[in-house]
């Protein structure tokens, strides 16, 4: 009978630890799943720029961070409750220059630099540009044409995130897009540094030919 009551519960183990096992599997599959949510909504904004690769913000294209930060900006307002844009005689939507300039420090992280000026009245376009008097930008609702991100793989080590991102081309507005994985055209890896607090910033973007 001991021996009996012994097989039984060494059954009971086995049986409890592969059904943990399952449980564990379906929840990995789940956290990656709201992971890949969570950095899409993250990469979107600078995605949508094509931006050319880099190793550090400092040898990134102004242009590029500075276009990023906007779209950032505009997005993370879009999501605030009860918030509604204000907007300009043309119906462009108005953003002070500062919350740019903080959506910037977000995505690439405290050492980015923004050159305001580069999108100034003369030097903007019929999507945006930067009023210098207001220190304000001023941006078109019809959004920008663009890839959107679509991410297959995601690593993460001790102090940073890999990121493999798939780029399929498609018109971007202020909500997100989904999309198929074989519509990508291009895929680059993005790396985001982990900050001490847990959040992250785009350190780098390198061009990705692996599988």
């Amino acid at each position: 009978a001991f021996i009996g009551a012994v097989v039984l519960m060494f059954a009971a183990l086995i049986l409890f630890s592969a059904v943990k096992t399952v449980v564990s599997g379906f929840t990995s599959i789940g956290s990656t799943s709201e992971k890949k949510t969570e950095y899409t909504e993250f990469i979107t904004p600078v995605v949508v720029n094509d931006p050319l690769p880099f190793e550090n913000v400092q040898k990134a294209d102004n242009k590029m961070l500075l276009q990023s930060s906007i779209w950032y900006a505009l997005r993370q307002l879009d999501k605030t409750e009860g918030y509604e844009h204000e907007s300009d005689a043309t119906d462009k939507i108005v953003i002070s220059a500062d919350l740019v300039e903080k959506a910037a420090k977000e995505l690439f992280g405290n050492d980015v630099k923004l050159n305001l000026h580069i999108l100034s009245e003369s030097e903007g376009s019929a999507i945006y540009y930067y009023d210098s008097i207001e220190n304000s930008f001023h941006i078109a609702r019809r959004g920008i044409e663009g890839p959107t991100a679509v991410i297959t793989k995601i690593a993460q080590k001790s102090d940073y995130i890999s990121l493999i991102v798939g780029y399929c081309q498609e018109e971007m507005s202020l909500s997100s897009s989904e999309n198929n994985e074989d519509a990508c055209y291009k895929f680059m890896e993005y790396i985001l540094a982990i900050r001490p607090d847990g959040s992250y910033y785009i350190r780098s973007i390198r061009n990705y030919t692996g599988n």
